[in-house]
């Protein structure tokens, strides 16, 4: 469903449910400021990039988004070649089993993109993949 029409947590608990096949990755395992510098969340990848992927086939999501840090993920992860760009999601890329989703952090995408319509391509790129690739 689209942004707008998803409940508030507080008023339908089962939104939680949801969630329970996206992995949310965050690459440097510790809370951040204000801003993330490229080469600090390289060298944090590479210092957990054995946590990271265990984290991830342990779990097993369906859907995998990255906040801006899926191209260290690329290599590892054996990431599909076909990829789309959407307004909101950097990159995605899908095949029949999983959908990997570029998103921009959303720091950056406080400040340039509205909330709704960032959510909302996500929610396309999932309709996407569900419609065209998952079998």
């Amino acid at each position: 469903m689209a942004w707008q029409d998803i409940h508030d947590i507080s008023q339908d608990p089962n939104v939680c449910k949801i969630i329970r096949k996206i992995a949310f990755i965050n690459v440097n395992k510790l809370p951040g400021g204000n801003i993330a510098y490229e080469t600090q969340i390289k060298n944090r990848y590479d210092e957990n990039k054995e946590l990271l992927l265990d984290q991830i086939k342990t779990y097993d999501p369906d859907i995998i988004i990255g906040g801006s840090t899926l191209h260290y993920f690329k290599e590892d992860l054996h990431l599909p070649e076909h990829h789309e760009k959407l307004f909101g999601a950097r990159l995605c890329y899908m095949d029949s089993k999983k959908l990997y989703i570029d998103a921009y952090h959303p720091d950056v995408r406080a400040s340039t993109i509205d909330e709704g319509d960032y959510c909302n391509a996500i929610i396309q790129a999932v309709k996407n993949w569900a419609n065209n690739w998952k079998q």
